[in-house]
């Protein structure tokens, strides 16, 4: 009987005589007098007595009816609790929770009837006449019984076999052996088919076997090695053939039965590019989906509570830019396309001197992004970056160990190399070349970018044929008479050229700011003293030529006037500014970059406080920030190769709202009437 629910069982008693069932007399016709050869049956004609064994209780009608409750619990007190069993999902040995609580106390197939069903009631009817009989038999139905048990005790052997309801009434008989139940008592059997057991089998071709067996001599060995060597310089002679053919364009010739192979292996080159082209537009509009909340913010969301602000602002982060080979490394440039708005280009390397590793360039694009358009991986790390406005598809890189390197953004197998790279042979800086900018020359002439290093040397670069050709601007000599000749230049770390002239500024690691001529380098044409440590950027104002703005280790950033020798006006962050930048559509608002925050100002409206001052990381630090020329948003790098899209708030782009942006003038104007005021009055933010 299994325990698996906890019923309440009430159980009654029935008195009972002998097995339960009674034997009555059968019924005969009028008139029939048995013979006195059925001898052997007489006997099952006479009415017999019950038979009762020694033990048998006697048992009063109110204890017949009393019910004896017992209370089935469904917990078992011996199932185990402590049951560990292995998961494969975790990887791990866990403990079961659950456990199975059902013990199989006592199994057998019992033959108990329900005590309300018609089968029940039966035998109760039938023990009632046996029992009214034997207590009101006369001493013939004695004389009966003894007869019926001596008949039963000479039976033969083989009619107890036969009979296995008499064998077993003879043995319960017995004075010391009770009956199988005092109470209720009926024997059920049932019998159920087994399943057919089916035997399937499946029998295949054993697989086929070859055997082989060669002889392996340093001559053959020999042998192949010199047929593979031939194979690979075939290869390489036929993709030199491929690349001379792409160029001269005779992709275009005939397309007959006559063409050779070369012409094939080029339009399969082909096929490959534009399914190329197709799969990254594909992605592009995979990802769309994927960002489509964040392409819905860029384009429509703006932040609703600046209506409730007169002047404060806020950036709602869009966008955050990876590349898992340039993870842990230092963004050190951020640079947007001249041609594509929504693409731009970061540099990958380290300020630390002890953790130079190598580093990389990764160009992505607004539209993608899961991953880069393209990646180019160095052995050095990459300190600065910028696009060439007249070819936008190149890009110079200035790296740590004093080289420069151009790349070509082309979707082809040699886009990982260099197109042009300075060696030493060539010429190249002795220190890190902290930034480089493209020159804008007039069509036909050769293209030209600039770069300064640490050893103080401020070099011009031109792209002549398969070479860069390298010639000296200027050298940041030091003014002071005392310092030794040894350490008598300056460590570039920064410039800024002024928009079609020939002045630029170069920032030195002294906090100096020297203002200098293409035309002649001998001598400096002013030095602002304008920090106390390094100055990290210089930028011209994009509406006035005369203004522009630095930033320093020391917190502090400083709008100048070039023909005014003070700042007109100085910002305290309280920590060092890595980066500032002029935003592309207003004459006063600026954003500058701290290792914990980026901070947004505009000097026509508070001179003192930014407008925006929003913490982004708690363990990065942030490195350089970036506007982008169209769209109101900025870039942010960090020390973990990430790069974060803000967006810019309503307050924050006040000038963009109207469909009609002032004009230049308008904006130099702005711009000059704040100035004045501070030139005049205190400076300090």
């Amino acid at each position: 009987m299994a325990d698996s629910a906890a019923p309440r069982a009430s159980i009654k008693a029935a008195r009972t005589s002998g097995n339960g069932v009674s034997s009555s007399k059968p019924p005969t016709r009028a008139g029939t007098v048995p013979k006195r050869g059925d001898e052997e049956n007489f006997d099952e004609w006479e009415e017999k007595a019950p038979v009762k064994p020694a033990d048998q209780l006697e048992l009063v009608d109110t204890d017949l009816k009393q019910e004896f409750t017992r209370i089935l619990k469904a917990n078992n007190p011996y199932a185990p609790d402590n049951i560990v069993r292995f998961s494969h999902k975790d990887g791990e040995y866990k403990q079961t929770s659950t456990v199975d609580q059902t013990a199989f106390l006592f199994s057998m197939d019992g033959n108990l009837v329900h005590v309300d069903s018609e089968e029940a009631r039966r035998q109760k009817t039938t023990a009632r006449k046996s029992v009214s009989t034997a207590t009101t038999g006369t001493d013939d139905q004695e004389v009966e019984q003894k007869k019926t048990v001596q008949a039963q005790s000479t039976s033969t052997p083989k009619e107890k076999k036969e009979d296995g309801d008499d064998e077993d009434d003879a043995k319960s008989d017995g004075p010391n052996r009770p009956l199988r139940n005092q109470f209720n008592f009926s024997e059920r059997a049932s019998q159920t088919s087994n399943h057919v057991h089916k035997d399937r089998n499946v029998q295949t071709e054993p697989p086929p076997r070859v055997s082989f067996s060669a002889n392996a001599t340093q001559w053959e060995i020999y042998d192949t090695y010199v047929q593979h060597l031939d194979k690979q310089t075939k290869k390489e002679t036929k993709k030199k053939s491929i690349t001379k053919r792409v160029s001269a364009k005779s992709a275009t010739r005939d397309l007959g039965d006559e063409r050779s192979e070369e012409d094939r292996s080029l339009w399969s080159a082909a096929a490959k590019l534009v399914q190329l082209n197709d799969a990254k537009k594909l992605e592009r509009m995979v990802n769309q989906n994927t960002f489509d909340e964040v392409l819905q913010d860029f384009k429509y969301w703006d932040d609703p509570s600046d209506e409730f602000r007169a002047t404060e602002g806020s950036l709602l982060p869009l966008w955050k830019f990876s590349y898992e080979p340039f993870k842990k490394r230092t963004v050190t440039g951020l640079a947007w396309s001249p041609l594509y708005n929504d693409q731009f280009a970061a540099s990958y390397g380290s300020y630390d001197y002890n953790k130079q590793s190598g580093g990389g360039i990764a160009v992505f694009s607004l539209k993608n992004p899961s991953a880069p358009e393209f990646a180019f991986v160095t052995t050095s790390g990459v300190m600065c970056i910028d696009f060439c406005p007249d070819t936008p598809s190149l890009l110079a890189a200035g790296m740590y160990d004093g080289s420069i390197a151009v790349y070509q953004l082309l979707y082809d197998d040699s886009n990982s190399k260099p197109i042009y790279q300075s060696t030493v042979k060539s010429g190249k800086h002795n220190d890190p070349v902290w930034q480089i900018k493209w020159l804008k020359t007039a069509e036909g002439e050769a293209k030209m970018f600039t770069t300064v290093s640490s050893d103080g040397v401020v070099c011009s670069w031109m792209l002549v044929k398969n070479e860069l050709q390298r010639s000296e601007l200027t050298r940041l000599v030091s003014t002071d008479e005392t310092v030794d000749k040894v350490f008598a230049l300056n460590s570039g770390t920064c410039f800024a050229f002024k928009p079609d002239d020939h002045v630029f500024l170069v920032g030195t690691e002294e906090g100096m700011v020297r203002k200098c001529s293409k035309a002649y380098s001998s001598k400096y044409l002013h030095t602002f003293e304008a920090h106390s440590m390094a100055v990290y950027a210089l930028h011209w104002n994009p509406f006035d030529s005369n203004v522009f703005i630095s930033c320093s280790g020391d917190w502090s950033v400083k709008i100048w006037d070039q023909n005014f020798h003070r700042p007109c006006l100085s910002f305290d962050f309280g920590s060092p500014v890595g980066d500032v930048a002029w935003a592309p559509y207003s004459s006063t608002i600026f954003a500058a970059v701290t290792p914990d925050a980026v901070y947004v100002c505009d000097i026509s409206q508070d001179k003192y406080e930014p407008l925006c001052a929003q913490p982004l990381v708690r363990k990065n630090k942030l490195t350089h920030i970036a506007f982008n020329p169209i769209h109101p948003i900025i870039l942010v790098g960090d020390d973990h190769g990430n790069v974060q899209c803000l967006k810019l708030s309503p307050n924050l782009r006040k000038v963009l709202k109207d469909k009609k942006p002032p004009p230049a003038d308008v904006q130099a104007a702005a711009l000059n009437k704040v100035l004045d005021m501070c030139k005049e009055g205190p400076t300090t933010g």
